[in-house]
């Protein structure tokens, strides 16, 4: 009996493991990262927020901000493939209003100097906003550029592009 206990317990253990592997699948269906690049010469921090159109609610910006896991620092010309990754497919996050109440997620970008240095309101350390539906995304191929590249130009966008 102790055996067929263990090796019950073994199967199950390695049951588990197998679908924990297999939750973050992506496909051409089910992508839980946007991935971001800094083509600038500074860093930058990148927060996205489901709020829309509530421009005032940034995850994190009321108090230590910077301390919030949802910040991802980024530092001149490098590419980030974290920093808008999530649990939950971003197809199932927009379909379902998971964390996105409306169909447009807005990416901050924030200048990072301005920000740690903590001399001016956050709100003056935002560089740039994306508003980005789920067809942007797939128009960009799950890929956001700092600063917007002419493919990004049909992109809802502070400043418009080329501004």
């Amino acid at each position: 009996m102790k055996n067929t206990s263990k090796i019950t317990i073994i199967v199950m253990v390695l049951s588990f493991v197998t679908m924990a592997s297999t939750c973050n699948h992506e496909d051409e269906n089910n992508h839980h990262t946007i991935q971001f690049i800094n083509q600038s010469d500074k860093p930058i921090y990148v927060v996205g927020s489901g709020e829309y159109p509530d421009t005032l609610n940034v995850q994190g910006m009321d108090g230590g901000g910077l301390s919030q896991s949802q910040w991802s620092k980024i530092y001149p010309n490098t590419q980030n493939k974290t920093a808008l990754q999530r649990r939950s497919a971003w197809e199932y996050i927009f379909k379902n209003k998971e964390r996105i109440f409306s169909d447009t997620l807005m990416v901050y970008v924030f200048d990072a100097e301005l920000l740690e240095s903590r001399d001016t309101h956050i709100y003056n350390t935002i560089i740039q906003r994306y508003d980005l539906s789920l067809q942007d995304l797939q128009y960009v191929n799950w890929m956001l550029i700092y600063p917007p590249s002419p493919n990004m130009s049909a992109i809802k966008m502070y400043p418009p592009y080329g501004k």
